[in-house]
């Protein structure tokens, strides 16, 4: 959702509406008392890029902006709106940058102009931020389960790692079903729930002992909860585990539920890629459309891209590539085929597909989705197979 409006005050709700109509079509107006309305929705709030909050009538309105603060992701945009000239409640506003105070009345124009500065302001605070980063950081989820997300993930990071020597850490964000250790045949560590749990206290060594070196450029985090105390990611604690390890690392690898993709605009805001890996199948193809609409709102994620793995040309019983990628509004940066025989050997072998078959079909498409969305050359080529063949060219009309 684009704009997501709190109004109480009958005189400010017309430009609302204005506004909302003219510039943000997916935008809602809920008409009430702001307090009670936004106690009872946070997890909505949380998925809006711009906030309007009416403080007309709140008793109150510098704590109910403090506690506002406290809520909100750090890169949301919000629009206050009220009567009130006030010194103190405008200092209180704008502690956050990416707030600012509108005195009605106003218009619908107003709210446009004080939404455009404070999107040019987050521009320019995310390109600050992005200075700071040294690692690209890759987000693998999938479009729904079984659709060999983990599988997709070990091998490039085995590929960047391995291959082409870069440092690379790879995170299993399934704190008590992760099978990434399996994958290498590491053994998890605890100490992950820690992070989530209590973040603040989280360092630079605990995160090194945390980390488990399977060879000297790939290092995995796996940890591994019991299913009696089912483990919960938190955003705080993402976010603190990547300001560690972001510096110290060419690659960070995140496998990672598809709930996050709704829930976490923050931590999601902070990838560098976030690719979508799919089948060809019906159920493939809306959930893959469900997670790329919400992922487009998040403007800092460089790439947004859909990999179509299991892929098996002419099944009458999946979508044709070419239909595929011509129905979801980002790129297809990926088709890997379907290779189930060495999928199992994968895992009875605990070597990912990468290691196992380095010259196989899957992962030379492995390597051409690296090669697709970031500017690593230098893999070992095989010959070039019909499959090869047939998905370059896919891949090139999926990109024009």
């Amino acid at each position: 959702m684009t704009c997501l409006a709190f109004i109480q005050n009958p005189d400010i709700a017309p430009a609302v509406n204005a506004a909302i109509a003219t510039f943000w079509n997916d935008g809602q107006l809920v008409m009430g008392d702001p307090v009670k309305q936004m106690a009872g929705q946070w997890g909505v709030v949380s998925q809006a890029r711009i906030l309007l909050v009416d403080l007309s009538y709140v008793h109150d309105p510098v704590a109910f902006v403090a506690s506002i603060h406290t809520k909100v992701h750090y890169n949301q945009i919000i629009i206050y709106i009220g009567t009130q000239n006030d010194i103190p409640l405008f200092r209180k506003i704008t502690e956050n940058p990416l707030s600012d105070y509108l005195i009605a009345p106003i218009t619908g124009q107003d709210i446009l102009n004080a939404a455009a500065h404070l999107s040019d302001r987050k521009m320019d605070l995310d390109q600050k931020q992005k200075k700071n980063y040294r690692g690209k950081i890759m987000g693998f989820v999938g479009s729904h389960g079984g659709v060999g997300t983990s599988s997709v993930a070990a091998a490039v990071a085995w590929s960047l790692a391995e291959e082409l020597h870069k440092k690379v850490l790879l995170i299993d964000m399934d704190m008590n079903l992760g099978i990434q250790a399996f994958l290498f045949d590491v053994k998890p560590r605890f100490g992950l729930q820690d992070v989530m749990d209590a973040p603040s206290r989280i360092d630079a060594g605990f995160v090194e002992d945390l980390c488990i070196k399977k060879t000297p450029h790939l290092h995995l985090i796996c940890s591994e909860a019991s299913l009696s105390s089912f483990s919960l990611l938190k955003e705080e604690g993402l976010i603190r585990l990547l300001e560690i390890v972001e510096k110290n690392y060419d690659y960070i690898i995140y496998d990672m539920p598809r709930s996050l993709v709704v829930k976490m605009a923050s931590f999601v805001e902070r990838l560098s890629y976030l690719f979508i890996t799919t089948d060809a199948t019906v159920i493939g193809l809306r959930d893959t459309i469900l997670l790329s609409n919400q992922a487009v709102f998040y403007k800092n994620v460089n790439t947004v891209g859909v990999v179509l793995n299991r892929f098996k040309a002419n099944n009458p019983d999946l979508i044709a590539a070419r239909d595929f990628g011509s129905r979801v509004k980002v790129k297809v940066v990926g088709v890997i085929p379907d290779a189930t025989d060495l999928l199992l050997k994968s895992i009875n072998e605990s070597k990912p597909v990468a290691h196992l078959a380095p010259k196989s079909d899957y992962t030379q498409a492995v390597h051409d989705l690296i090669e697709t969305v970031t500017d690593e050359k230098g893999f070992a080529r095989a010959a070039s197979s019909p499959f090869q063949k047939a998905v370059s060219t896919l891949l090139g009309k999926f990109k024009t």
